[in-house]
C-alpha cells in the first residue's frame, strides 16, 4: 500500500514543481528573507545591549570606587559565578588592594 503512494508522489512531485516553479522560487526566497530579518533583529539586539555597556563603562570615572553594574535576565550558574568572582577580586586587588593590605 505504501509502494503505490510513494511511486506516485515521486510521478507527481516534479511535475507540479516545473507547474509551480515562480511560486516556489517566491516563497523560498520570502521564507530566507524572514529569518535573515529575525537573526539580524537578535544580533542588532545584542550589539545595542555591548555598546550600552561599553558606554557606561566608559563615561564612569576612574576615581569613582561604588561601580555597580546590573546584569538582568542573565541566570549564573556556579562555575559562571567562580568566574565572575574570581575577575572581580583581581580587580579589586589591582585598584584598591594597597587599601586592605594593612587593615586589622
Amino acid at each position: 500500500m505504501l509502494m503505490p503512494r510513494l511511486a506516485l508522489l515521486l510521478w507527481l512531485l516534479p511535475r507540479r514543481m516545473r507547474a509551480a516553479w515562480g511560486l516556489l522560487a517566491v516563497t523560498a526566497f520570502g521564507v530566507l528573507a524572514a529569518v535573515t530579518i529575525m537573526a539580524l533583529g537578535a544580533m542588532y539586539s545584542q550589539a545595542l545591549a555591548e555598546a550600552g555597556l561599553r558606554h557606561a563603562l566608559a563615561v564612569t570615572s576612574p576615581v569613582v570606587i561604588n561601580t555597580q553594574i546590573v546584569v538582568r535576565n542573565r541566570p549564573l550558574g556556579p562555575e559562571d559565578y567562580a568566574a565572575l568572582r574570581a575577575n572581580v577580586e583581581d580587580i579589586i586587588e589591582q585598584d584598591v588592594g594597597y587599601l586592605l593590605r594593612y587593615r586589622n
